[in-house]
């Protein structure tokens, strides 16, 4: 094999380790867009790779070149997160995630900057760093612009409602058709006596109209009666109406004191028990 090949042999295999060991870098995931309004405004989400150093420094800069500069610009914050780093459990991919914030109650554009401290002085701002990756631009504005979220939460409460009105008139429709179906049925009740309340057992009162029409045997056995008259009454607002007093043979029959009240029978027959 000619030395060329062998030499290009050699340092694919490095290139290749080399691409994957960049594309697993740390990484910052923020948002775009924040309210300068809110506390916490620059929130962020970081993931550390087991390839990563362990000493890692997040700082925030005002976006203007140079970007992130080592030993430019003063940070407007910074914090390290080796102790998070150590005491985050990794997950099945041995990466290790975390969430961290800054307030920042200015409007403009920022950005977060990771670097690795190559060594510790005592000093923080004279401490050797490399920088490992930066995020996109935050722009911090007193109305930050609407996300996709809010369209979704829109959505999701408007066909929640949809489902609940539904709902509720399903169970609305059911409640009156079972309320209808329990409901007692009121038969008319037409009682032989005409002077008496079917409800109440009571006389009815004197003077009303009782729609009583006597048939031929009632009209002999009153002719067959001497006493039966019709008497002129005259009530207490001197008002003088007829009244009628309609008598029928008796068949001897009398109720059982076991059998109680029995339901149907002139009122004159209880008070010969």
């Amino acid at each position: 094999m000619p030395n060329s090949l062998r030499h290009l042999y050699l340092i694919f295999p490095l290139s290749l380790l080399t691409y994957c060991r960049t594309s697993h870098a740390f990484d910052i995931q923020v948002q775009s867009h924040s309210d300068v309004n809110e506390i916490d405004n620059i929130s962020f989400n970081w993931t550390w790779y087991p390839e990563d150093p362990l000493d890692i420094t997040i700082s925030l800069f005002t976006n203007r070149p140079p970007t992130c500069a080592p030993f430019g610009e003063v940070p407007i914050g910074s914090e390290g997160i080796i102790y998070r780093i150590n005491s985050t459990t990794a997950d099945l991919d041995g990466q290790k995630h975390g969430l961290l914030s800054f307030t920042m109650n200015k409007t403009g554009d920022y950005v977060l900057c990771a670097f690795q401290v190559l060594e510790r002085t005592g000093d923080y701002a004279k401490d050797p760093v490399r920088l490992i990756t930066n995020s996109t631009v935050i722009s911090v504005t007193t109305h930050p612009k609407p996300t996709a979220i809010h369209g979704g939460i829109i959505a999701g409460s408007v066909l929640g409602g949809l489902v609940l009105l539904f709902i509720v008139t399903i169970l609305f429709r059911l409640y009156r058709k079972r309320n209808k179906s329990i409901q007692p049925t009121i038969e008319a009740h037409i009682s032989p006596y005409p002077n008496v309340w079917i409800a109440s057992g009571s006389p009815r009162k004197l003077g009303e109209d009782i729609g009583y029409t006597a048939t031929d045997h009632e009209l002999r056995a009153l002719s067959d009666r001497p006493h039966n008259t019709i008497a002129t009454t005259s009530t207490s607002r001197g008002e003088d109406f007829d009244s009628r007093v309609l008598y029928h043979e008796d068949s001897g029959w009398r109720p059982s004191p076991h059998e109680g009240r029995v339901r149907e029978v002139p009122p004159g027959y209880d008070s010969a028990l």
